[in-house]
């Protein structure tokens, strides 16, 4: 039998073949735009240990124990991957602010506030890290007892509920590409991988940030992030049975701090 070149096909048969290939690619359960949930996201982390006492701030909850003067200047800070520089300013007996830069450059900064009864405290947050920055805040309740005589952030808490986050962080798209994937964050930040273990830059981010995203089961992507040569996050997404939620369980590798962020898809499915 003789086979015809692909230009020598009909145009219908053109078009039919177009089309089985758009519809290849739409089956995927990722492809499309996802909308954060934020009344559904929930924390499964380490407790954030704080201490503030004679002038100095220390957390010691991560793999890198963070211990800085306490007087509004920046210091500098080692064997940190995503900032190398750090202030903390005690503003009263229940607030402080943090800020923290790399290279000279904002990249997060922070309220804390301690309820008046010392059982509740809310993080207000700014991440510069991203592109389009984005800002929040969230809820944490007192692990064990009040720290006498130490600033009232002292102690142990542990996150409750993500209370406010700006629309800069809202969406998730996702495409299908041949070969691999590529994804969007309303924040700035993009990825495209070939799904082969390999390190792709990440857009819109730090200078240096790489991620890696393998689709290892239909519905699942398992996405990790380095900053150089260091882990920083370990994610995996998960897509429903329905197609109509997605589940982006994120890592904070340095402290082993999980938030689960709930999406769900805008529109129908493609």
């Amino acid at each position: 039998m003789k086979i015809r070149p692909l230009s020598a096909l009909p145009r219908m048969a053109l078009l039919s073949l177009s089309l089985a290939t758009s519809i290849s690619v739409a089956a995927s359960p990722f492809a499309g735009t996802w909308t954060l949930q934020p009344e559904a996201t929930t924390f499964e982390q380490r407790p954030l240990d704080l201490m503030i006492e004679r002038g100095s701030f220390r957390r010691s909850d991560c793999a890198k124990v963070v211990e800085v003067a306490a007087d509004g200047a920046q210091h500098a800070v080692k064997d940190q991957p995503l900032f190398d520089s750090m202030s903390v300013r005690i503003r009263d007996s229940r607030q402080i602010d943090v800020v923290q830069d790399l290279g000279g450059k904002q990249t997060w900064k922070a309220e804390y506030t301690v309820a008046k009864d010392r059982q509740s405290m809310t993080l207000a947050y700014e991440d510069d890290r991203t592109a389009h920055a984005v800002t929040g805040v969230i809820q944490f309740s007192r692990l064990g007892g009040i720290v006498e005589q130490a600033h009232a952030l002292s102690g142990t808490w542990t996150a409750q509920k993500l209370m406010q986050i700006s629309p800069s962080a809202m969406t998730l798209t996702i495409e299908d590409r041949t070969p691999g994937i590529a994804m969007t964050w309303s924040d700035g930040r993009s990825v495209e991988s070939k799904l082969d273990a390999s390190y792709y830059p990440l857009g819109g981010y730090l200078e240096g940030a790489t991620v890696s995203v393998l689709n290892s089961r239909p519905d699942l992507l398992a996405i990790n992030r380095l900053q150089g040569v260091v882990p920083v996050e370990v994610s995996r997404a998960i897509v429903s049975a329905d197609g109509a939620t997605l589940s982006f369980k994120q890592t904070d590798w340095l402290c082993r701090g999980l938030t689960n962020f709930v999406y769900h898809r805008s529109g129908a499915r493609e």
